[in-house]
Formats: structure tokens, sequence, C-alpha cells
């Protein structure tokens, strides 16, 4: 029997056909249990299993009759592979049971696809991936029996979608607990890092990349902490593992496909999480390795490392946290390195721009914000009771709870403004409601307030290019893409998207009911970000992006903007302001000190530098709402 399983391959096709008949014979055996429990009573099946994983489904493509005899001997083939699951722990000497089933679902894949409808196959495939977790040791599980079955769903259809969530069921199981089994053996695999089995790694991150696509539902669990840390984790071992092999490059792949996949899913979690694990790193590495495979080659390898670290600059203009941990990561990389530096700058130009702009908006984003944090960014508003149009600190206004949009000064201006605002008020529910009452998006308003009053002048020029008067102006600022594309158009267009957008048919209706203030300069703000529209009013105010009264000047690098116009020609502030000077002083003082510009305190005293003049100035200024309120 041995010899007949050794050297099958070797045999003459009619020999090879002749054997597999006599294999046939012994599985169409019926399935005795108490059998099973005897002393290696199962020899003559597992023997006839291993011989057809041997054969491999080449030999039954060419052989029309072998093929045939597969598809009449596949129930007795799936019932001995059932009946022997159960004691896989008994009988899987050396991982053969497990190869077996592998390979037999991928035979049965290209002989027999119809197999694939019946769900028990469906579901014998989820129980040999559960598998049986061992304590302390290595789980004894087979991966490519549903890795096999989740490839047949090529449509990735609401039906497929079903068949597989109901098989779920059927296995007492979810998606969630197959993700977790595959971070738990990832991260395993891991633990073995002298010896690393690359198949295994390379099979089980293969599971992510099928499973992902089959419902949007799936892609929930991978964003959690536990998964998203794992894969940066398992990406820097395989980057770090000297031996080169396809397993090895096509791991790394999948690895990167998932991850892309993720970021695309528009959260911030998802970023911080890769962000405080390390991947910015990794992605110069992948960028610069030259690592490529059949399936993939160099630049799409450098493409994928440069999306990844696209999406994390996208995330750069919404989010505080995102900002702050990604300086520290900027600051540790470079922090007496300068190898990083030279890794950088060697890196293909399509990754190397990239990173460049990553620098640059993190830079300027972590500038406003510690200005914003002294209080250099302050926003205006007036009161929404047409009777009151107090004019002051947005912090000084109470929101409407019923739209979390209209702004007023006190309840008894909200109580006379009520007949006016109710009408718009009411028709804010559902996801609209959400969005304007998320208190996340404070410091992005806070932010882009600030941005668009720097770029103040910018945009009432292409408002007069496109013929639109001053006090219709509204600003759409897209942040899907970088640079970040800033559209003037006319707000009432908002007002003719009551049904399908009415939280900004909202803004653009307050905005409209301010239409006698409008000397004071404001317009409605739409932000698209994470795949929403986030409108908000803002107040033209020049005492926060005013020119520091003795400019730094220039530095030898480029100054870019983030911001562009339809056209994307680049939005420029004419003034050296706040952030301006804090960005040339920065450089300036690393320079100087033999630092780098991820210095906490070097940036520091930019910043206190840069506003020392400019806070005196504000200072001397704050009458001005003293002034507006006694009008």
């Amino acid at each position: 029997m041995l010899l007949v399983r050794d050297n099958i391959l070797t045999f003459p096709a009619k020999l090879q056909t002749e054997a597999f008949e006599v294999f046939c014979y012994h599985l169409r055996k019926p399935v005795d249990q108490q059998r099973l429990e005897k002393k290696d009573p199962h020899y003559w099946i597992t023997e006839s299993l291993t011989v057809i994983r041997k054969l491999g489904w080449a030999f039954f493509d060419r052989d029309p009759v072998s093929k045939k005899r597969f598809v009449e001997c596949w129930p007795h083939i799936f019932k001995w592979m059932k009946a022997l699951l159960k004691v896989r722990l008994v009988i899987d000497r050396e991982n053969q049971y497990s190869a077996a089933v592998g390979e037999i679902y991928h035979i049965c894949r290209s002989v027999y696809p119809n197999a694939f409808r019946e769900d028990e196959v469906i579901e014998f495939a989820i129980q040999a991936w559960i598998g049986i977790e061992i304590p302390d040791g290595e789980d004894c599980f087979t991966a490519r029996a549903l890795l096999t079955s989740l490839e047949t769903f090529g449509r990735r259809s609401d039906t497929d979608y079903r068949r597989f969530d109901q098989a779920l069921q059927a296995c007492n199981a979810t998606a969630e607990d197959l993700v977790n089994l595959i971070v738990s053996r990832l991260k395993w695999e891991m633990l073995q890092s002298s010896s690393m089995n690359l198949l295994k790694v390379f099979n089980i991150s293969r599971m992510l990349a099928t499973l992902m696509p089959l419902h949007r539902s799936y892609c929930l669990p991978f964003l959690k902490s536990s998964p998203a840390r794992c894969f940066v984790a398992v990406l820097k071992a395989l980057m770090d593992h000297k031996e080169p092999s396809l397993h090895r490059t096509e791991a790394i792949r999948t690895i990167l496909t998932v991850m892309c996949a993720s970021l695309f899913c528009q959260t911030i979690e998802y970023a911080l999480y890769i962000m405080e694990e390390g991947i910015l790193d990794l992605l110069p590495r992948v960028a610069s390795s030259g690592i490529e495979s059949e399936f993939a080659s160099k630049s799409q390898f450098t493409s994928m490392a440069t999306d990844i670290l696209n999406q994390l600059l996208l995330r750069l203009a919404c989010d505080p946290d995102m900002i702050q941990i990604s300086f520290q990561e900027v600051e540790k990389l470079f922090s007496g390195n300068s190898r990083m530096r030279t890794l950088v700058n060697t890196t293909p130009k399509k990754f190397r721009d990239t990173w460049n702009a990553f620098e640059d908006v993190l830079l300027e984003n972590t500038i406003v914000m510690r200005l914003i944090e002294r209080g250099c960014a302050g926003e205006d508003s007036i009161c929404f009771n047409r009777e009151c149009r107090k004019l002051a600190p947005r912090e000084e206004f109470k929101k409407c709870s019923g739209c979390f949009f209209a702004l007023y000064c006190s309840t008894s201006c909200q109580t006379s403004d009520w007949k006016s605002h109710r009408a718009g008020c009411k028709t804010i529910e559902g996801n609209f409601l959400a969005i304007l009452r998320n208190s996340s998006f404070r410091f992005t308003r806070r932010m882009h307030t600030m941005h668009v009053n720097r770029h103040w002048s910018a945009i009432v020029r292409l408002a007069r290019k496109k013929g639109i008067p001053l006090s219709d102006i509204a600003v759409r600022i897209s942040c899907d893409k970088f640079p970040f594309k800033t559209q003037v158009f006319d707000y009432h267009t908002l007002l003719e998207h009551k049904k399908e957008s009415p939280h900004l048919a909202l803004a653009a209706k307050e905005e409209l009911r301010q239409s006698k203030e409008k000397e004071r300069g404001s317009m409605v703000v739409v932000l698209h970000i994470l795949e929403m529209d986030y409108p908000f009013i803002v107040h033209a105010n020049k005492k926060w992006t005013r020119a520091v009264s003795n400019p730094p000047p220039k530095t030898k690098d480029q100054e870019r903007s983030s911001f562009v116009d339809e056209d994307g020609n680049e939005l420029l502030c004419k003034e050296v302001d706040a952030v301006c000077a804090a960005i040339r002083l920065t450089k300036k003082y690393a320079s100087e000190e033999g630092t780098t510009v991820w210095d906490k305190v070097t940036v520091h005293r930019a910043v206190s530098e840069s506003t020392v003049d400019f806070l005196r100035e504000v200072l001397e200024g704050l009458d001005f709402f003293k002034q507006e309120s006694n009008e």
C-alpha cells in the first residue's frame, strides 16, 4: 500500500486509473462508527484519500473515465471525509488528512463544481476550518477546503451571501468567529518566527481576501483592533523573513490587499490601529523591496503601499487623534535615523511623492491643531434668531436639540425663532441627524473653518470668475482625494435637494434666512469626508488669518498647498499667516539645531514664536465683539 501511495505519480496512466478504481472500491464501503474507534481501522480509507490528493486535478481533467468515476464516487468520498473529521486528532498524522481534504475540494471544483451547490459541502468546509483548538499548541484545522468553497462564490451575489451565512449558522458560527480564528492562527505562526510555515500563512491570509468581498457586513470584523494590529505584525514578520519564496510574496500581497480594502471602508479607527502598530515603518520597505511574483509585478506592490499611505493621508484631514499618532510615529521613524530618510528618498517616484505630501499635510495640520489649542483659530457665529443676530464666538451658542445645526444665544431666542425654523428642523432625521449631531466632527469643522478663512481671497476670486454673487457663495471641500478639491458654487442649489440631502438643504435655508446679515461675510461649507457630506456655516474672520508682523523668509523647500480648485490649480495663501510662519520657523529651527521638523520642542517653539505678535493683535481687537453686540 505504501509503495502504491508513494509512487503513484510514476505509474503509467492506465495503471493509475486501475489503482484509482481499487481505492474507489474501498471508499464505497459504508461508514461503521464502531470500526472507526478500533485501532487503525481507517488505514485503507486515509490512504485512498491520500492517493486521490496525489493524483491531483490534472489527472482527472485529462482522463474522462476517471473523471466520471470521481463524480460517481464523490458521495462516498465526502461521507468518509465527514466521518474522519470526528477522529482527525488521531488520524491526521503529518497533516495527511488535512492535505487530502484541501486537495480533494480543489479537484472537485474543477471536476465536479455542482457539488458546491450542496449546503453540506460548504458546512463541512467551515467545520474543517474551525477545527479543534488545542491549548498551548497548534490548532488542528484545514484551510484550503473553505478557501475553495469561498472561491466558488465568484459572482459575490446576495444569493451566495445568504447561502454562506446559512451555512455559518448551521455550524453555530459567525463571520466574526472566522476572523477571530484567522487572527489567532496567524499569531501562532508568527510565534514560530524561526520556522514560520509560509504556506500556512499564505493560506490563512488568503482566507481574508476571499471572505471580505462576499458581503459588506463581513468587512466589519476586519475593522476591529485585533485583526488590524495582527495584519501589521504579520506584514512585519513577512518583511523580516530572510528567505524569499512565492508563498511569502503572495502572503504579503494578500495582507496589503486586505489593508487597502479595509481602509476603503472609510473608518477612522482602522487607520488609527494600523498607524499605532507601525505601518509607516513598513510601507517604504514594501515600496522599495523589489518583490514580485507571477501574480503581481514590482509596480503593483509599490502601488498598494502608495494606496495605503494615501488613505492614511486623507484621515489627517478629519481627526485630531490621527494627526497626533501620525506625528509620534513619524518622530520615531526619523529621530536619529538617517537610514529611513535615505530609504524614503530611494523609493519609486509615485510612492515618494505621496510620502512627501503626507509629511506636508501632517506638519500643516499639526500646527493648525496647536493653534486651535492655543485659542488662535476660533469660530464665529451669529444667533439664528432673525430678531437677534448676535455675533460672537461659536462656543457662546447652543445647538437646537432637534436638528443640531441651528445656533442660539439663549432659550428665549430659540423659542422666538421656532415658528420660522420648525419646518426645516423637522426634516432632519435618521442618518442625516446622526451626521449633524456627531461631536467627533467638531475638530474637523474648526480645522476647515481656519482653512476656508486662510483661502478666503482665493474663494472670492473663484466665485467672481463663475459669476456667483459674493452673498451667494458656498464651498464644497472634497477630502476623499488628495489634493483636496475646493469647489465654489451658489448655495441656493442645495435647496433643490431637500429629499436626498435634507441636512444640506437646511444649511442653505438657514443661510438664506441670514441674508440681511451677509455683509458680515458668511458662507455654507459642505465637507465631503468619509463618504458623507457634513455642512456648516463659516463666518469670515481675518483676525485669525492675518499676516504676521515679521514673516520669516521662505525655506529652500517648495511651499505646496493641500487644496486645489476644480481645475487642479493650487489655492495659495497670499499672506504669511500664523500657519505659514510656524511651518517656515519649524524648518528653520530644525535645520539650525540639527533636529527634524518632527521634534515636539521645535514645533512648540515655532508655533509660540509665530503667534506672539498675532495674539497681541487679537487681544487688542477684542472690543470688536462688544461693538457688534451693541449695534
